[in-house]
């Protein structure tokens, strides 16, 4: 399959996200028991752009974006960039090998959770001479920071093994966005 340009591949899921939607303008005939009768102007067409790796491109303009119905070029009418929730997994490393960068590890985690989407959710991993699952997805970023307030750099890194549990934890995720972070 030929790459797609971020506009392209906008464009691609934009038009399919509209099939649906397209295909329910088309008038059926009253029904006896109908109640409701509803006319929209108005679509919403959420699309989320990914490039190759499957991360997520934020800032696209309007102008790289087309609406077809029908073959036919439609008007938007508004386009605007939310800051969708997401869920997220975080393996912190608490091996020896961290003694000198635990603390600022520690201080971008911080950093990193007061920016966080309200909405957000995520789970918490730490790494040391085995893998320890501290909390499964929680949106209480406040319990994932007191739980490694305090903790030490000591041991070895079973690295593997921890991202492996984290990778598998995340097939649990409640938002289609997903971020890990190591």
């Amino acid at each position: 399959m030929p790459s797609l340009s971020p506009a392209n591949l906008a464009l691609f899921l934009a038009s399919g996200l509209l099939t649906p939607f397209a295909a329910a303008q088309h008038r059926l005939p009253p029904s006896s028991n109908a109640n409701f009768l509803a006319v929209s102007n108005l679509v919403l067409v959420p699309v989320t752009v990914l490039d190759r790796n499957g991360a997520t491109i934020n800032g696209l303009p309007s102008g790289l974006f087309s609406i077809f119905e029908d073959k036919l070029p439609q008007r938007i009418a508004s386009f605007s960039e939310q800051d969708a929730p997401a869920s997220i997994g975080v393996i912190l490393d608490l091996s020896g090998s961290m003694k000198d960068s635990l603390r600022l590890a520690k201080s971008v985690l911080r950093l990193f959770f007061a920016t966080a989407n309200s909405e957000d959710d995520a789970f918490l991993y730490t790494v040391s001479n085995l893998p320890k699952k501290l909390t499964g997805f929680i949106t209480d970023f406040e319990t994932i920071l007191g739980l490694v307030a305090d903790a030490p750099a000591i041991g070895r890194t079973a690295l593997i093994d921890t991202i492996y549990s984290g990778l598998t934890e995340i097939h649990s995720a409640t938002h289609a966005r997903k971020a890990r972070c190591f």
